[in-house]
């Protein structure tokens, strides 16, 4: 069980490289954090295999994926009254499911 985790704000992608990314979940091992949460948008900039092998090498736990980011950069939203807008929500949050099912990650659906 995680006792700790550290809430990234900002979208992956948004760190320019995975490198750049996977430095700051070094930076928060560091600190101490036993788990981390991020938001979650595609495209995340790099692969989901790609943080699994790191995350697991330094032994940090995904905890969660926030799924806010996706209303403000895609308009994706369940209660939208376009249908299309929800089943495309939907669809998304499917395929998110999935992703923190890899990781035994919670997914927070927030302001979708």
């Amino acid at each position: 069980m995680v006792k700790v985790s550290f809430v990234i704000a900002e979208q992956p992608d948004l760190f320019g490289s995975f490198e750049s990314f996977s430095a700051a979940l070094r930076r928060i091992k560091e600190l101490g954090y036993e788990g981390v949460e991020f938001s979650f948008t595609e495209p995340t900039g790099f692969e989901l295999n790609e943080l699994t092998r790191f995350a697991e090498s330094i032994r940090l736990r995904i905890v969660s994926f926030l799924t806010g980011a996706n209303y403000f950069r895609h308009g994706l939203c369940l209660s939208s009254p376009r249908i299309e807008v929800r089943e495309q929500a939907v669809e998304q949050l499917r395929k998110y499911t999935q992703m923190a099912a890899q990781f035994g990650a919670v997914l927070v659906i927030g302001q979708m």
